[in-house]
């Protein structure tokens, strides 16, 4: 049945009013099946095992770096809550068993915004609740990768002397801003270097040593004497 206010409507009456059971798609396209009180719909609180969660954060994040995830509610019968109130917590356990509380953000219209923020690289557990319930699939495994190098915090070494070639060997260790250790893959992305003495700048040319560092070879100049200054650059 057509109503006055453009939607459709197939169900129980009273007094003139959608009352009891029925299905209604709203003019906009919006549609709701369920109980509806006096020309108004009634829905229960939702269901979390019904509940739809998605998104990159429900699987992946970077160390340091907010993750995100939507969790849409649904009622008993399977249908998009419409309103918001649901008790919906997330946290993840990271890979050191850290636990990490999401903030969860009600839109008032029966979907949630949830983002954490991950500390430890490596494998981790994300939960995601409503009502006190496991929420759709969860717990969910998480993958969380190491964050860009931090200049801060990457280590050089090298030696103070050259070897009897002129080889200065200049070893580096990059680690992201919450402490973890990049992969040498990524730290030979991010890492330069230059030897300067004699008046000349040569460059080191770099390759991974072992998963979490890179090592670096320069030579120094034809009768170079006096100092020699390594500068090396991370970004």
């Amino acid at each position: 049945e057509i109503c006055a206010d453009g939607s459709t409507y197939d169900g129980e009456w009273e007094g003139g009013k959608r009352h009891g059971r029925g299905a209604a798609v709203f003019a906009d396209g919006e549609r709701f099946a369920g109980a509806w009180v006096r020309g108004a719909w009634a829905q229960a609180p939702a269901r979390a095992a019904l509940c739809v969660v998605e998104g990159v954060g429900v699987s992946r994040a970077v160390a340091g770096t907010p993750a995100t995830l939507t969790l849409a509610a649904r009622d008993p019968s399977g249908q998009p809550r419409l309103s918001g109130g649901d008790a919906v917590a997330a946290w993840l356990l990271d890979a050191a068993g850290a636990r990490a509380d999401a903030t969860v953000i009600d839109t008032g219209d029966g979907t949630y915004g949830i983002t954490y923020v991950a500390s430890a690289a490596g494998a981790g557990t994300l939960h995601v609740e409503c009502a006190g319930v496991a929420a759709a699939d969860a717990p969910y495994a998480v993958y969380v990768s190491t964050g860009a190098p931090d200049p801060a915090a990457t280590v050089a070494e090298w030696p103070f002397n050259a070897d009897e070639a002129g080889n200065v060997t200049l070893r580096v260790t990059c680690v992201d801003g919450c402490g973890n250790a990049v992969r040498a893959g990524a730290a030979l992305a991010a890492v330069a270097a230059t030897l300067a003495a004699g008046g000349a700048e040569t460059p080191f040319a770099f390759q991974p040593d072992g998963n979490h560092a890179v090592v670096g070879t320069a030579r120094l100049p034809p009768n170079a004497c006096g100092g020699a200054w390594v500068d090396v650059a991370v970004g």
